[in-house]
């Protein structure tokens, strides 16, 4: 028997629980949250150091959100020769090289596929991709929240509140859901796809972003009658330089993502032998998140070979602002060509034109 200790007993850890509560092959037994839930969780509730000095659970399943707590468990827990598998993408993207290394150094297994994409099996094979293939460039719907907005507003002419307040109802949005709007979240989960696809190491801080706040249904109205579709893409690139954004995107209705909708995610892989891959699905939700973590307890449980990591250099964004932008002022918009990121950013929406 596997013995697993879940840390986070949210939306997502509670979908884990129900996932795994049938299985004989593996068993829950210690689940860290609040004191609020200590009695919802009996005899199952532990401490931090409950979980990391037992020698009986091999893996830590890590689904708390935010980086200070999740990285002194990860770390210590990775240290101790426990695998774990975490869905935390700012935890990951913050301290993606050390948390590698550390696996690799004491001989147990760190996973985290649903940090990226939902429920799509995307990190591990786009991983598998990179290692036979050379990745050249990555365009993705990386965030449920904003797609769903974004689809809502397109599809059937709702407002961006009431699109927010719907998606906020179906529990796909935060109640502060600043992270998804501004991108944030996106940038996050672009540096942990494009670390793992160019192998390479990336900081977040270098990621430039806007966002999809200052978006109304005059402006959805104005694209439409352009023929394009916006979407809300992270957008990277490298070949001899690493270009990486966070952006909205004027798509053609052929472009592989303008058909993803709702709170489906996309990811476009442009890779010089293998040509065009795109992998898409539940991007947001309990159930999509919790299958991906599933996925890698999977992994793990099977004996797949973790992923592997020399050391790497660290590459610096230089972002390609070249090609055309359309710009919104609040009144009217326009088309800018190749304009620098100053230009831009006086701007309270900008999207790139694909």
């Amino acid at each position: 028997m596997n013995n697993i200790a879940l840390l986070g007993f949210g939306t997502v850890g509670k979908g884990v629980f129900e996932l795994l509560k049938d299985r004989r092959d593996v068993s829950i037994t210690r689940v860290l949250d609040l004191p609020t839930k200590k009695e919802e969780l009996g005899s199952l509730y532990s401490t931090k150091e409950e979980i990391l000095q037992d020698e009986n659970i091999s893996t830590i399943i890590e689904c708390m959100g935010g980086d200070t707590l999740a990285y002194e468990i990860i770390k210590e827990g990775l240290t101790r020769g426990k695998n774990v598998i975490t869905s935390n993408k700012e935890t990951v993207s913050l301290h993606f090289e050390e948390y590698l290394s550390l696996a690799q150094e004491h001989h147990c297994c760190f996973r985290f596929e649903a940090s990226v994409g939902g429920g799509i099996p995307l990190l591990d094979p786009a991983y598998q991709i990179s290692c036979f293939d050379q990745v050249e460039r990555i365009e993705g719907i990386l965030n449920g929240t904003t797609n769903f907005i974004l689809s809502k507003m397109q599809k059937e002419n709702l407002s961006f509140q009431e699109s927010l307040k719907l998606a906020q109802e179906k529990g796909f949005a935060e109640r502060d859901p600043s992270a998804d709007l501004q991108g944030l979240d996106m940038v996050r989960k672009g540096v942990i796809l494009s670390s793992l696809c160019y192998h390479k190491e990336i900081h977040n801080e270098d990621v430039i972003h806007f966002g999809i706040e200052h978006i109304d249904l005059d402006l959805i109205h104005d694209i439409q009658k352009r023929g394009k579709v916006l979407r809300f893409l992270m957008l990277s690139s490298y070949q001899e330089k690493l270009s990486l954004q966070v952006i909205p995107a004027l798509l053609s209705p052929s472009h592989p993502l303008s058909q993803i909708q709702e709170e489906y995610n996309g990811v476009t892989l442009y890779c010089k032998n293998n040509s065009l891959v795109t992998l898409s699905g539940k991007g947001a939700g309990r159930y999509p998140t919790a299958s991906a973590i599933l996925q890698d307890l999977n992994h793990i449980l099977e004996g797949a070979a973790p992923f592997r990591r020399e050391k790497v250099s660290l590459l610096k964004n230089e972002v390609d602002m070249s090609g055309d932008y359309y710009v919104y002022d609040g009144k009217e918009s326009k088309i800018l060509s190749s304009p620098s990121f100053n230009t831009l950013s006086s701007y309270p929406f900008v999207a790139k034109i694909l």
